[in-house]
């Protein structure tokens, strides 16, 4: 996470509700990009140039994150119901601008498998939103959708490392 959003501690929601960090909030549903890691893995080639839907990927994911990090982070439910619209509309606007890029042969299979993952964790989110609009979140509830998220997050991850877009990965 940026340093911004590792700093802020504050509670979504707190008593008898559930308690979790803005942080884990934003982590769960922010875009798959973050700082630019030391090297890129899967840029290929032997020259020093980065493949064209490597550069587009990248800039996508850039795009992406900037307007997340635009949305007031939600310290109540209440906010939450307001941004997890507003965020998933984001996802949804980069997974189909990411869905246009055009891979190379070997690495489709692994974008193909990242993009589906991302479409799941959308609707994860989408699940979470329902229940805040019922009004309560058991803390159970919440636990399993964390730890479904972020087993989704490893795999979306793994596979968009695999197909070249490391930027795009956590």
């Amino acid at each position: 996470l940026p340093s911004e959003l590792a700093r802020r501690g504050a509670r979504l929601c707190s008593g008898p509700k559930l308690a979790i960090s803005q942080a884990r909030w934003r982590e769960r549903i922010r875009s798959r990009c973050s700082e630019p890691p030391a090297c890129c893995s899967g840029c290929g080639g032997s020259g020093s140039s980065t493949p064209k839907y490597v550069a587009a990927g990248n800039t996508i994911c850039a795009e992406q994150l900037t307007q997340l990090n635009r949305l007031s982070q939600p310290t109540t439910p209440e906010q939450a119901v307001t941004y997890l619209p507003q965020a998933l509309a984001i996802m949804q606007r980069e997974t189909t601008r990411l869905t246009a890029l055009e891979l190379p042969a070997s690495k489709r299979a692994q974008f193909q498998a990242a993009l589906a993952g991302t479409r799941q964790l959308a609707a994860v989110l989408h699940g979470v939103l329902h229940k805040l609009h019922s009004g309560l979140i058991e803390i159970s509830a919440f636990a399993q959708v964390q730890a479904q998220s972020d087993a989704l997050k490893a795999q979306i991850d793994a596979h968009l490392r695999q197909a070249g877009l490391a930027r795009c990965a956590q």
